[in-house]
């Protein structure tokens, strides 16, 4: 998968008479399967971009096996000319699931604006390459807010390109812990002045460019509408938390019959408190609704979500869990998933669950668990394999690993071999892990939601799990979503799906 490893080119374009586009001497610029023939580490390379100054810039995990930001200096790029600019354990890429987004937005006067993600948390930074192409490794200076970056806490992609009067723009996608995502825009002056101080150079003071009291050249971002509705004083944020855990990447890896990921020591969650100002204090500890995001090669995002929002509005508490596989904490955390799907990541959920109880920030006989996609998998595995949760909930959840590894789609059609094992060899160890092959084990009431249109997940995983559960008396039900596909798209199945949720976990 592009997580995994991947390979940047570079070559000469050049259009002939026919207006076609002729490509010339391609080389590789980093990543490549040879380190990996040669017995090295793999590499996953992503968001290229050329800089208006002709520099190449990417992200890669080679160096310490986070996404960290490389430049090679204006010119032909070569393999090995890239060099580390604010090398650390933050990640600046993110798994591409899709095409056409990146996280690196180099600057006409050298540098780039990024966005370094810590603990779930993205920091809007400028990067400045070694001058001339250096050996030594750039430097990372995070925006002065709330001048530059006022409350963004993720970034979704950046775009590049010319505003009015042709002055230089640089426009994101972003949210923060109290903003939906909208769009943000920093015009040349506001960036490269910030880039040349960090490279250690004092700019002089351009046509039309202020001076600021914090002692940088700025013009006012601007920004578009975020699309939240709540008041401040209704709105939950975060905080991100650390669990110690046992690894269970060996008993997965050893099941799976491949070599597993590397043992970590921590599982990590966004942790939101229930928010209501037209309810006094609660002495009690609150219900939880555990958050699986889906992937499972994704993560949970510091930003403003509606869906969480709905839960802590409530009374909820809500853990949006980060658990072994999510990306944002290096490539030795996202491989410690690599056979053990289905073991790893529900400890960790249940690790999350009881810590937060253990806390007193959760009521332990109220612990829920809801996840779709891959996170309805682990929900559902999570009340198979764990007696910790109260129910679950599953939408458009995989319940037969082995069906799902026959009939998905095709860029998912190997990917399975990393995460559990070679298909068919271990056969067996997809039958383990399903949850619907051990529904004796299901003691807690179940809730099933499904789109009569998904090709990932097909309904007949969902039909064959109801009948499986209902067959030995237990506690299930569903909700089909005709016209909808893998994930919810109208707004009125988005409504009723939570509210359904709501009130089946009342009912417990």
């Amino acid at each position: 998968m592009p997580w995994d490893a991947t390979t940047l080119w570079a070559a000469d374009l050049a259009i002939t008479g026919t207006a076609m586009l002729d490509i010339a001497e391609p080389r590789v610029v980093a990543g490549g399967r040879t380190a990996l023939e040669a017995g090295g580490a793999p590499a996953s390379v992503s968001d290229a971009a050329w800089g208006p100054d002709g520099a190449l810039w990417f992200a890669s995990d080679h160096l310490n096996g986070y996404w960290n930001a490389m430049a090679c200096p204006p010119g032909l790029p070569e393999a090995g000319s890239g060099r580390p600019v604010g090398l650390g354990r933050w990640e600046v890429a993110q798994p591409h699931w899709v095409f056409g987004r990146c996280r690196l937005a180099p600057l006409p006067g050298g540098g780039a604006l990024s966005a370094r993600r810590i603990d779930g948390r993205d920091v809007l930074t400028l990067l400045a390459a070694p001058p001339g192409g250096g050996q030594g490794g750039g430097v990372a200076v995070e925006l002065p807010a709330p001048t530059l970056a006022d409350d963004v806490t993720q970034v979704e992609t950046f775009s590049v390109g010319s505003g009015p009067a042709g002055a230089f723009i640089v426009a994101a996608v972003v949210a923060g812990a109290d903003s939906s995502p909208h769009v943000r825009w920093w015009h040349e002056h506001d960036l490269t002045v910030t880039a040349a101080e960090a490279a250690g150079n004092r700019p002089e003071e351009g046509a039309g460019a202020q001076r600021h009291p914090d002692g940088r050249f700025l013009s006012g971002p601007g920004t578009s509408q975020g699309l939240v509705s709540l008041a401040p004083e209704w709105v939950s944020k975060p905080q991100h938390l650390a669990f110690s855990t046992e690894s269970a990447t060996e008993a997965g890896a050893e099941a799976s019959g491949i070599q597993g990921g590397a043992a970590v020591g921590h599982t990590f969650a966004l942790y939101y408190p229930p928010r209501n100002p037209e309810v006094g204090d609660v002495s009690e500890p609150p219900p939880l609704v555990v958050r699986i995001h889906g992937g499972p090669t994704a993560a949970a995002e510091w930003r403003y979500r509606a869906d969480v929002q709905f839960w802590t509005t409530r009374g909820f508490a809500v853990a949006d869990v980060n658990y072994r596989g999510s990306t944002g904490y290096g490539r030795p955390y996202r491989e410690a998933l690599r056979g053990a799907w289905g073991v790893a990541d529900v400890a960790d959920c249940v690790t999350v669950a009881e810590g937060l109880a253990q806390r007193g920030l959760a009521d332990p006989d109220r612990l829920f668990i809801r996840g779709g996609s891959a996170g309805g998998f682990t929900a559902l595995a999570a009340v198979t394999f764990h007696d910790t949760f109260a129910a679950a909930a599953s939408s458009y959840g995989i319940a037969d690993l082995a069906l799902l590894a026959a009939e998905t789609h095709k860029f998912e059609s190997r990917y399975l071999d990393g995460l559990v094992g070679p298909y068919p060899e271990q056969a067996q160890v997809y039958a383990a892990r399903s949850p619907l092959f051990h529904v004796d084990t299901i003691d807690v009431p179940v809730l099933v939601l499904q789109g009569s249109d998904d090709p990932v997940v097909p309904p007949s995983q969902a039909d064959a799990l109801v009948d499986a559960l209902r067959s030995r008396g237990g506690r299930v039900e569903e909700r089909r979503y005709e016209g909808e596909a893998h994930g919810w798209r109208r707004a009125q199945t988005i409504i009723d799906a939570l509210e359904t949720e709501l009130n089946f976990f009342l009912s417990i």
